[in-house]
């Protein structure tokens, strides 16, 4: 089972190959009035208000923005794909009420080249069209948080990119909840991810720096969390419930399991089956590692 989700994935093994490389980070509208709070904070932008000057459309109000701006959007459904490429907040009202729904492209959000904070959203697909959810790539220190995340094929996919937070998102029904390929240095804490019994939970591939996985509720998946090409991880406080197999890691070294709760009251050590080898090459060497002390109670994350 484990081998037949991998070669499903395409991508896998070509990002695989790139181990060695390691983390490379590497029109206007008419403008709208607006409010400045300070000269470090920016000036603010507001969308779907029903105060004057207000944008109808998150893209808009972007577009308009630089470096510094903060994006307040109100309440609301909005139907379309966003861009954003410069260093700026866009926040939400609410997370359950201001809600972006997709468009054409096959990111519902794409970060690009930035260092963005997006947050209080919810993101979901209008069909089964959307592939990305949250698109974060070739950026550095981007913060993501307090979104919901919904019936995408990636909920928030990671790449080229180094030093992002990924804290207290809701992730539903996504075949993979996080992913980051070609990553370094990420934070992922306090996520809530129910998939839809398909993917994996959270994956990793082709990173050489530290990536932290704490206190993340992971359920419902084929696999809890999966690093194919991966060094320098650190798994602790983690609740892993109903997924097929609780984690596995391919070629991965250096990763430390620390007090995680494995679906039951665990006495012993847990063991974590993986492999060297078994990408393109039918033959591969088993590996284990182990959570030496896991918890016995799983860990109340809201």
């Amino acid at each position: 089972m484990i081998r037949v989700l991998l070669l499903k994935k395409g991508f896998a093994i070509i990002f695989g190959l790139l181990f060695l490389v390691g983390c490379s980070v590497g029109t206007t509208t008419q403008r709208a009035e607006k409010t400045v709070s300070s000269a470090q904070q920016g000036v603010w932008l507001y969308v779907g208000g029903s105060g004057t000057g207000n944008y109808s459309k998150i893209q808009n109000a972007i577009d308009n923005a630089t470096d510094g701006d903060q994006v307040f959007v109100y309440s609301g459904l909005y139907n379309e794909s966003i861009l954003i490429n410069k260093s700026i907040l866009v926040c939400g009202e609410n997370s359950n009420t201001t809600i972006i729904s997709g468009g054409l492209n096959p990111e519902i959000v794409l970060i690009n080249n930035t260092s963005a904070q997006f947050k209080r959203f919810t993101v979901q697909a209008q069909g089964n069209g959307f592939f990305y959810g949250i698109h974060v790539h070739n950026s550095c220190s981007v913060n993501i948080t307090e979104n919901c995340v919904k019936s995408c094929e990636f909920g928030i996919f990671l790449t080229e990119s180094e030093s992002a937070n990924i804290s207290k998102n809701l992730i539903l029904n996504c075949s993979y909840g996080i992913m980051n390929v070609i990553t370094g240095n990420i934070t992922i804490t306090e996520n809530v991810i129910h998939g839809n019994g398909k993917g994996s939970g959270i994956e990793t591939q082709a990173t050489l720096f530290r990536n932290y996985i704490t206190r993340n509720n992971i359920t419902n998946n084929i696999l809890g969390v999966n690093f194919i090409f991966t060094r320098f991880s650190v798994i602790s406080q983690n609740n892993f419930y109903d997924n097929q197999q609780q984690a596995f890691f391919i070629t991965s070294f250096f990763l430390s399991w620390h007090q995680n709760y494995w679906n039951q009251s665990q006495f012993l050590p847990k063991l974590i089956l993986g492999q060297i080898g078994g990408l393109m090459i039918y033959k591969w060497i088993p590996l284990v590692n182990f959570d030496w002390h896991p918890v016995q109670e799983p860990y109340i994350i809201p």
